[in-house]
């Protein structure tokens, strides 16, 4: 009788970023313990690892969906573990790596092996890499464009703005929002890019540090114009494959925050915004609007001598702000706009309670506030308890740490791995269901997104 091969399973070798996969092992001895390790390269070559303990049942079998994980870097029944659980590698060159992929044309590949050796943690791995028992591999393709979607990239020099647009496959026009990201210069592109393949025109938008853009320099000492987001509006509208009866829904994060806000107080074709983990006070730069002007939070009250910055060298951003419990606060009430009275605009609030770079819980909490002073009929404010700042789509690993592109203090984003995961997979859930809900029009409602 020939010996059982192990071997494993995967319902879906290629499939998008956001969608969940099933993967099983067979072929082994029953009720034998081994490891399963998934492991990933990003585009700047760092790589990300995790090694679980699993036991097979009587008849040899693994069921990552429904089997119990016993050991390792998480425990208990996690369909998607192995790619929300995994960490920076210790022998990558670059450390803190924030796990982002920038390269969104090609996919993430995340890389199985079963060792018939148990290894629970980073160190044992990096050890006995070399001579470990590999008894089974394969890899799974993670993709960030749905087959047949357009990805074309907007230059102030051509169009008057910067970023890249995804168009999704089928019969459109479709709904269309605009994505933007925090502190980074430029625009980063996955997020916009797995939003389209749900059915919308996606648009992953830089406002400075891009070429014909503000530098960081000019942005603070001159302030953003928000008529850029007209030129944004202007350019969809002008595409037969967007459908802007309803307007345009944004979604923001962290610095980008409080300029969407404005932007919704004022640019009228905004018809919803998902904030997460940000501010609603005008922060460290002026924004202006044709002939109306939002003044920044003053800058000699960030308390830049309260940021305790170790040996390590990591820096908790929510110690520089100063916190206002009062959004009318005299200090504050000039850099408050009147988001929260357009009542034909709808609310999507996100907070990580554990966030560790802003005050993004009691943002959440004044913004509540002010949308019941104002009799707001569409708000909606989630709270996850143990997420930390940096919510990104599902099944995105928790990297607590990451050292920011030109900075040398290292970012300490919050939040704890398990429930920051969860909090990634019912958000990214209820964003979908909140832009579809304001942007698709009655007459396509029936149509699958």
């Amino acid at each position: 009788m020939s010996a059982m091969v192990a071997e494993i399973h995967v319902d879906k070798k290629n499939s998008l970023s956001d969608e969940k996969v099933k993967i099983s092992v067979t072929g082994l001895n029953p009720f034998q313990k081994v490891t399963l390790h998934s492991y990933a390269t990003i585009d700047n070559g760092s790589c990300f690892d995790c090694v679980v303990i699993y036991q097979a049942d009587g008849n040899g079998r693994i069921d990552v969906s429904s089997s119990e994980a016993c050991g390792g870097f998480y425990s208990g029944v996690e369909e998607m573990g192995l790619f929300w659980g995994m960490k920076q590698s210790l022998h990558n060159e670059r450390k803190h790596a924030r796990f982002s992929k920038l390269d969104i044309t090609t996919p993430l590949v995340v890389k199985l092996n079963v060792y018939e050796e148990l290894i629970f943690t980073l160190e044992e791995l990096d050890s006995r890499r070399k001579n470990l028992k590999k008894l089974a591999s394969t890899h799974i393709k993670r993709w960030f464009m749905a087959a047949g979607t357009k990805r074309i990239t907007l230059t102030v020099e051509k169009h008057g703005i910067h970023g890249t647009l995804f168009i999704p496959p089928g019969q459109g026009p479709f709904p269309a929002v605009v994505t933007l990201f925090g502190g980074v210069p430029g625009t980063m592109e996955y997020k916009a890019a797995i939003l389209s393949s749900h059915g919308f025109v996606t648009f992953a938008l830089a406002y400075y540090g891009s070429p014909g853009l503000q530098t960081s320099l000019d942005l603070t000492e001159n302030g953003l114009d928000l008529s850029y987001f007209d030129k944004v509006f202007d350019f969809l509208s002008s595409l037969p494959s967007v459908d802007s009866s309803r307007g345009f829904g944004l979604i923001c994060i962290s610095f980008s925050t409080f300029i969407c806000l404005a932007a919704a107080a004022w640019l009228s074709r905004i018809s919803c915004v998902v904030w997460i983990n940000g501010f609603l006070h005008t922060t460290m730069l002026d924004l202006v609007y044709k002939e109306k002007k939002i003044c920044s939070f003053p800058l000699n009250l960030l308390r830049y001598s309260d940021i305790n910055i170790g040996e390590d060298n990591i820096w908790k951003g929510r110690d520089l702000y100063t916190v206002f419990h009062d959004p009318f606060d005299p200090n504050a009430k000039a850099s408050l706009s009147g988001f929260y009275r357009r009542k034909d605009v709808s609310y999507l609030f996100i907070s990580g309670l554990s966030d560790e770079n802003v005050p993004s819980e009691l943002m959440a909490n004044q913004a509540e506030k002010l949308f019941k002073l104002a009799g707001h009929p569409s708000y909606k404010i989630l709270r996850y308890p143990g997420a930390g700042h940096l919510i990104e789509p599902p099944y995105t690993p928790h990297i607590a740490v990451t050292a920011q592109k030109g900075q040398t203090v290292k970012m300490d984003w919050g939040g704890k791995t398990l429930p920051h995961c969860r909090a990634q997979e019912h958000s990214w859930i209820e964003q979908i269901k909140f832009l579809k809900e304001n942007l698709l029009n009655q007459l396509f409602q029936g149509h699958k997104l």
